[in-house]
């Protein structure tokens, strides 16, 4: 327990603070983490400045290896300036109460016009790092709902501190029932666990894609996605580099922004209309809205009975087969060169584990793609449109049963956002039966795994206790309660 007196923010009162929580010890080291409260420093963006042209003396090396260079001296140099410029920001502060608590003192024994203006610019230096702080703590709670007006510095800090609480582990327990309670056992049985997983091999068999997938690229299209940028800048110059082909260094492992755009372009013409995120001129509320009218549909009589199945996908990003990611796109008409770039943004991951606001582990996974890098969505939802037309072919077969449709509507058998799948079908058995078949078709296919505990089956009113048991058992889902989450 400790003690400690804070500074006065009334007049006649000083609070004390009790602190009975217990230390949280650090066992490695924390990220580097870009704060906006520098941008609004004086010398900032001097310091950036000098440090990025310090850099120009790389111009032998290429233009990925010159960028690289330049980020990691750039990011030392701020290191050193925020430790020597700007500071901690509450050892600031607190210098600042403390000074006003004086100049307030000395002004109380004796009026003077020098101690007053001295007075009146430390209040408002207090007020504007005060302001920063606020900002800083508001960003980091992640708490967005509490704008200009006043001080809630005590209100984040709060938050901040009650959410590394809530996210400290002191203890874990194994699949074996041997129990951990030292911080770094704990963090590297993580570390061990998610190495294990990001590199476990999948074992499906390739499948022949020609009965689902067109040849649908021109070569022309092709090659605009390939084309190299032209621009002659630091940046570019690095994209440049990764486009003509060479080998990216393990610092680029977080984005790869150069090949978003022209991607973004062209899979509207490759994704079909069940799926409604991350594509251009579709909206994600559609899909919502046509969900609502299909379940205001469901207990319409009709022989199977309605029955609306939401599917979870475990981990999806993660499990991601990479030797399936590639030959699907290359059965869409991707050019090699293309396929080759997008390998080099995906094989290349290395990952560290976060926990207790430390890092450990750096190891390389051999399958998933990685949450957080903007070009992951776009070559999961190409990943999706194999489940998309294996769905829509099984339904026009008749392998899978259709839902009750109004007369001339077209048919919507499933809607897709993002990793949410909905899928509309009948209840009959053996039409149940081969819905299981075809999503297990697709788990071997691609290295997904349904989760079958948080996956659901919502059922028309019509459907009887014997049939929803039927179903249950043959599915293993369990029967699931709207509002669907």
């Amino acid at each position: 327990m400790g003690l400690r007196l804070l500074a006065k923010e009334t007049p006649d009162h000083c609070p004390l603070l009790i602190d009975f929580k217990q230390p949280m010890v650090s066992h490695g080291p924390s990220p580097f983490r870009f704060q906006r409260i520098w941008c609004e420093h004086k010398s900032f963006m001097s310091c950036v400045k000098e440090a990025w042209v310090d850099c120009n003396q790389d111009v032998a090396l290429g233009g990925l290896h010159k960028l690289v260079g330049k980020l990691k001296r750039t990011k030392v140099a701020v290191k050193v300036w925020n430790k020597q410029v700007f500071g901690r920001v509450d050892h600031i502060i607190s210098e600042l109460q403390e000074r006003v608590e004086i100049l307030e003192e000395s002004l109380q024994e004796g009026f003077s016009d020098e101690v007053e203006q001295h007075f009146l610019v430390t209040n408002i230096e207090l007020e504007e790092w005060q302001k920063r702080e606020e900002i800083r703590l508001s960003k980091v709670a992640k708490k967005q709902w509490l704008r200009k007006g006043d001080n809630n510095t005590k209100f984040f800090h709060a938050v901040i501190a009650q959410q590394r609480k809530n996210r400290r582990l002191d203890q874990m327990m194994l699949e074996n029932g041997t129990q951990l309670s030292f911080p770094r056992q704990i963090h590297m049985e993580a570390v061990t666990y998610f190495q294990n997983f990001l590199t476990e091999e999948h074992m499906g068999a390739v499948p022949n894609l020609s009965s689902l997938i067109d040849d649908t690229l021109t070569d022309e299209e092709g090659q605009y996605l390939c084309a190299m940028p032209t621009e002659n800048e630091e940046v570019v110059e690095a994209a440049q580099d990764f486009f003509g082909g060479r080998e990216l260094d393990r610092f680029y492992t977080s984005s790869y922004i150069v090949l978003i755009p022209k991607m973004a372009v062209l899979l509207s013409k490759i994704i079909s209309a069940e799926q409604g995120a991350f594509i251009a001129r579709r909206n994600i509320v559609e899909n919502i809205a046509l969900t609502q009218e299909l379940v205001h549909s469901m207990n319409k009589k009709m022989q199977g009975r309605n029955v609306m199945v939401k599917v979870d996908m475990s981990k999806a990003y993660d499990r991601i087969d990479w030797p399936f990611l590639r030959y699907v796109l290359r059965t869409f008409g991707f050019l090699d060169r293309f396929c080759r770039l997008i390998d080099q943004c995906i094989t290349k991951n290395r990952y560290s584990i976060m926990m207790n606001v430390t890092t450990q582990g750096f190891f390389k996974s051999t399958r998933g793609l990685r949450q957080g890098d903007p070009l992951s969505p776009y070559l999961f939802i190409i990943i999706q449109e194999v489940l998309t037309r294996l769905l829509k072919k099984s339904f026009d077969t008749g392998r899978i049963g259709r839902f009750s449709h109004p007369r001339g509507a077209p048919l919507v058998s499933h809607l897709i956002c993002a990793d949410d799948l909905v899928i509309f079908t009948n209840g009959c058995n053996k039409l149940m039966k081969g819905l299981m078949e075809v999503l297990a078709i697709y788990e071997d296919w691609s290295g997904q795994l349904i989760n079958k505990e948080k996956s659901a089956k919502f059922f028309s009113r019509k459907c009887s206790l014997v049939q929803k048991s039927d179903i249950i058992r043959e599915t293993g889902f369990k029967e699931g309660q709207f509002p669907m989450l």
